[in-house]
């Protein structure tokens, strides 16, 4: 008797791995980051989620480029921006109101706790903040970092000082030169990604068409 259950089996399984691949890729996609135009100054956001401390974001960060442009945790040095960031929660989730986003604010060691020190990584002044009232800054268990939590507030997603040595929900990174595009897009290694699970899909089709044929010619006798 013939066996078209194998070859079924197979085939199912094949479209099945290639639907796990494409999973894969869009999980991929999210932690690889999305990457946003703000029109107002001209700056590109990189969204990443990934479950990091402070430190960790902060070096994947500086670590990051887009065009040529190096990135460093976002600096939210006015109501726009912040309002801005807040706006992604809609078709990011990004800032939804449990998630825990690291920021490029931080205070230094020895700094008057709670409201003291707090700097940015850059360098910029520290003169704006969407600190969560009344309690934020608290420097409950000595938190040393920034990080988007709490409710919206009129300004956008409130801040919390947090402990830099806990994980985040992710972190966004901010790419200061104004570049031309103005599209939202993801990184141009997603791309690269979705013609890699093409060239998969494609190839493994050809195989299963090849294995089909043999496997048809194949009897097994009762």
């Amino acid at each position: 008797m013939r066996l078209p259950g194998v070859a079924y089996m197979l085939r199912m399984n094949a479209s099945a791995l290639c639907l796990f691949f494409v999973f894969l890729l869009d999980e991929g996609m999210l932690s690889a980051g999305v990457i946003v135009f703000n029109s107002t100054n001209g700056h590109h956001y990189e969204l990443v989620s990934d479950y990091v401390t402070w430190g960790d974001a902060n070096a994947a960060a500086n670590a990051k480029s887009y065009n040529g442009v190096t990135g460093h945790l976002v600096t939210v040095t006015s109501a726009a921006e912040n309002k801005f960031l807040t706006s992604l929660s809609s078709s990011m989730h990004a800032l939804s109101a449990a998630s825990g986003w690291w920021m490029g604010g931080y205070q230094p060691q020895g700094s008057a706790e709670p409201a003291g020190g707090w700097s940015w990584v850059t360098g910029e002044p520290f003169v704006y903040n969407n600190w969560f009232p009344p309690s934020e800054p608290n420097n409950f268990g000595n938190q040393d970092s920034i990080m988007f939590a709490h409710l919206v507030l009129a300004d956008g997603k409130a801040w919390d000082d947090f402990i830099g040595t806990n994980n985040g929900a992710g972190y966004i990174v901010e790419y200061d030169t104004p570049l031309p595009s103005s599209a939202t897009v993801p990184e141009p290694g997603y791309w690269v990604a979705v013609l890699s699970a093409i060239v998969v899909c494609r190839a493994k089709r050809s195989s299963l068409r090849l294995l089909q044929s043999g496997l048809g010619m194949l009897t097994v006798r009762a």
